[in-house]
């Protein structure tokens, strides 16, 4: 008889207040950067803001993204 799987525990950001949490950043651009109230220097400085106050996350990658919205060919 096979044996039964046994239960996964849990990673240790769920488990462990203090273990370490790695964090990407996601920020998106418009085409019309220049006349948009939250540019991508501002959701940068927005996020690193929030990041330090997180004394366990730790920055592992940052993506951006430049393009339209509007035309999605070439995605």
């Amino acid at each position: 008889m096979p044996s039964r799987p046994t239960k996964k525990s849990a990673p240790p950001s769920q488990t462990d207040p203090n273990a370490p949490v790695r964090v990407a950043y996601y920020r998106r651009g418009s085409t019309d950067e220049e006349n948009q109230p939250y540019t991508l220097d501002a959701q940068l400085a927005d996020m690193d803001r929030y990041m330090k106050a997180q004394p366990t996350w730790h920055l592992v990658a940052d993506f951006t993204e430049r393009m339209s919205a509007k035309d999605v060919d070439g995605r």
